[in-house]
């Protein structure tokens, strides 16, 4: 075993080298006074080798050259943001090689919208209410399109003075 080892309280142990123009920066240090480790410079993990956390290494993130995978093998997973009035935002290619949200958790406002079409595969229903009680979905096999109540009754209102409810069909 080799052991680097800093006895002098609230002291540092700082592991430095060239910063790649002839001086020399820290790179890791392990802050004896703050009682944590800070890193000064970009960590560079190769192709396929995982980032684990965890005792069991249950949760963790690979890159394998051809996709990411942010991973979870224990409990439940949660994406949270801490930050007063901030959102996250699900982002992805807008198809012409730039990028567009596609979902936010509006935290400020308190709902969730959707910036591009959400497309549920055939026989995939929209479920509403908690026991999904109300379904919306397509057929893919007859070609039909559903709108099912499972519960009590089914109301469609129109609030706008003067406004129609029109039924259409060819």
């Amino acid at each position: 075993d080799l052991y680097l080892l800093q006895k002098a309280n609230d002291k540092d142990l700082i592991l430095s080298s060239d910063d790649g123009s002839g001086g020399h920066t820290p790179y890791i240090t392990l802050d004896g006074s703050a009682g944590y480790t800070t890193v000064q410079k970009n960590i560079r993990f190769e192709d396929s080798v995982q980032l684990q956390i965890g005792t069991g290494s249950d949760a963790g993130f690979l890159h394998d050259g051809t996709i990411s995978v942010l991973f979870n093998s224990t409990g439940d997973f949660y994406i949270r943001n801490d930050a007063d009035n901030k959102d996250i935002i699900l982002q992805s290619d807008d198809g012409s090689g730039g990028r567009t949200a596609y979902l936010t958790l509006d935290g400020s406002q308190g709902f969730t919208t959707a910036q591009k079409a959400i497309r549920f595969d055939d026989n995939i229903p929209l479920q509403l209410g908690s026991g999904a009680d109300l379904r919306i979905y397509h057929n893919g096999t007859t070609s039909n399109n559903n709108i099912e109540n499972h519960t009590g009754d089914l109301y469609v209102t129109q609030y706008v003075d003067d406004g129609d409810i029109i039924f259409r069909s060819d």
